[in-house]
């Protein structure tokens, strides 16, 4: 009669190394919420969003910033006033401006003007890649460590 014995403690401790790792997430994200600020700035820069490029400006607002004497920046303030969270399972993105929804959605606006969404917060398939290359990385990195 042939008999093994296989001795899995050393598994056991690092898939229960894997799972505490997963709890909790903040160093990796931190990682990950610099790459996405630098994401979504790329969005702004570019002027487009998932579905394609950005509808153009209206001839009367690229008109009225002419008249003060400079071209004001396209989507003004909005895409730097965007706050990065890095809580212990996500990363969350937040715009402190209160009318960054009828930019992300489109929207009807002052004196019944239609706002064109220009959405500005959305995740790239590159931004994607990294949160997967670098959650990957932390996670395989504890393998074997207790």
């Amino acid at each position: 009669m042939l008999s093994v014995s296989v001795d899995t403690a050393v598994v056991e401790r690092s898939l229960a190394e894997l799972e505490r790792r997963g709890q909790d997430l903040r160093q990796p994200l931190r990682i990950i919420r610099k790459e996405m600020r630098g994401d979504q700035r790329d969005h702004a820069r570019s002027k487009e969003g998932p579905s394609g490029k950005w509808p153009a400006r209206a001839r009367e607002t690229v008109r009225a910033a002419r008249g003060k004497g400079r071209a004001k920046r396209f989507m003004g303030r909005l895409p730097s006033a965007v706050d990065y969270i890095a809580e212990q399972r996500r990363v969350v993105a937040r715009s402190k401006v209160p009318w960054s929804g009828s930019h992300m959605e489109g929207d009807t606006v002052g004196k019944g003007v239609k706002l064109p969404a220009r959405p500005f917060l959305w995740i790239s398939d590159k931004l994607v890649e990294v949160a997967e290359r670098v959650l990957t990385r932390f996670l395989v990195n504890g393998w074997g460590k207790r």
